[in-house]
C-alpha cells in the first residue's frame, strides 16, 4: 500500500507544474508584476506575470491594420510600431496573422461594436477574450452573438484552457515560448509570458494545479515562439522592457494602462 501511495505521488509530481513562491510588485497604478517559475517535466520555466485590477485599469484590443495603415501604408504592423502611437503600459500580441504580408486576423476580432473579422467556429479548442469597461472574461466559441456584442472588445485565440480540459497529446509534449491571458471570477485580467519554452499542459497545470491563490477560471493561449511578444512601459520608467519578439507582424494587440484620476474618481 505504501509503495502504491509513493508511486502515485511521484506520478503527480511528474505531471503537475509546481509553482515557486510568487510575489507581486507595483508596475503602475492598478498594475502589478510577478516574476517567477514553474516546473515542466523537470525543466524550470521562467515567466513574467502582470495583473490588471478591475476599476483601476483600462484594457482594449487594437486592430493593427486599421490603427497603423492610415499613417503609414508600409508600416511593420508590430507591437513596436503600435507602441509609438498608443503608449500603453502593457502591450502584448493578441492575434497572429493568416497573411505574411499584412494583418489578417485568424478568427473573431470585435472592436467597439464593429466586427473586423468573423468568428471561426471550426477552430477547435479556441476561445474568446471579452473585455468590458470594468472587467474581462474568457468565453467559449459556442457563445451566441448577443454575448459577443456585450463585449466592448473581443478577440478569438486558443486553445482555451480550463480546470477540466483534456489535453491532446501534442499539448503534452510540444514546447514553445508562450504568451497567454487568464481571468478570475472577479474579472481580474492576468497576462503571462514565458521566457522558456513549455508545453500547454504545464502552463495549464501552473494555473490550475500548483496552488496559486489567484482563483483562475480560464486561460487563453494568445501565441507562441516568434509571435510571442510583450512591451512593458511604466509611466515612470524612461525605457520600455521588451520580452520576446515585438517586431513581428501581428493582427491585433491587447493594451492595458491605468485609468486616469478623473476616470477613477468618476468610477
Amino acid at each position: 500500500m505504501r509503495l502504491i501511495v509513493l508511486l502515485a505521488f511521484s506520478y503527480w509530481l511528474a505531471g503537475a507544474a509546481v509553482a515557486v513562491a510568487q510575489n507581486w510588485s507595483r508596475v503602475d497604478a492598478g498594475l502589478d508584476r510577478s516574476d517567477g517559475s514553474f516546473q515542466d517535466g523537470g525543466r524550470t520555466i521562467r515567466y513574467v506575470m502582470l495583473r490588471a485590477r478591475p476599476g483601476l485599469t483600462v484594457a482594449r484590443i487594437s486592430d493593427t491594420y486599421h490603427e497603423l495603415s492610415g499613417d503609414n501604408p508600409y508600416s511593420a504592423f508590430s507591437l513596436t510600431e503600435l507602441g509609438k502611437k498608443h503608449h500603453a503600459v502593457i502591450m502584448i500580441n493578441a492575434g497572429s496573422s493568416r497573411s505574411l504580408s499584412k494583418p489578417e486576423p485568424a478568427g473573431l476580432l470585435y472592436i467597439d461594436g464593429v466586427t473586423r473579422s468573423s468568428l471561426n467556429v471550426r477552430s477547435k479548442y479556441s476561445g474568446i477574450l471579452c473585455l468590458h469597461r470594468d472587467s474581462a472574461s474568457i468565453k467559449p466559441v459556442t457563445v451566441n452573438s448577443s454575448e459577443i456584442k456585450s463585449c466592448t472588445y473581443a478577440v478569438q485565440r486558443g486553445p482555451l484552457l480550463t480546470p477540466g480540459f483534456v489535453y491532446p497529446h501534442s499539448y503534452q509534449i510540444d514546447r514553445h515560448l508562450r504568451s497567454a491571458v487568464a481571468v478570475d471570477g472577479a474579472g481580474t485580467l492576468i497576462v503571462i509570458i514565458t521566457r522558456d519554452p513549455c508545453t500547454l499542459q504545464s502552463l495549464g497545470d501552473f494555473f490550475f494545479r500548483s496552488g496559486l491563490d489567484l482563483k483562475i477560471e480560464a486561460v487563453l493561449n494568445l501565441d507562441g515562439d516568434g509571435s510571442s511578444g510583450l512591451i512593458l512601459a511604466p509611466s515612470d520608467v524612461r525605457n520600455a522592457t521588451n520580452l520576446g519578439n515585438v517586431d513581428g507582424l501581428i493582427a491585433s494587440a491587447l493594451e492595458i494602462s491605468p485609468r486616469s484620476k478623473q476616470e477613477r474618481n468618476a468610477h
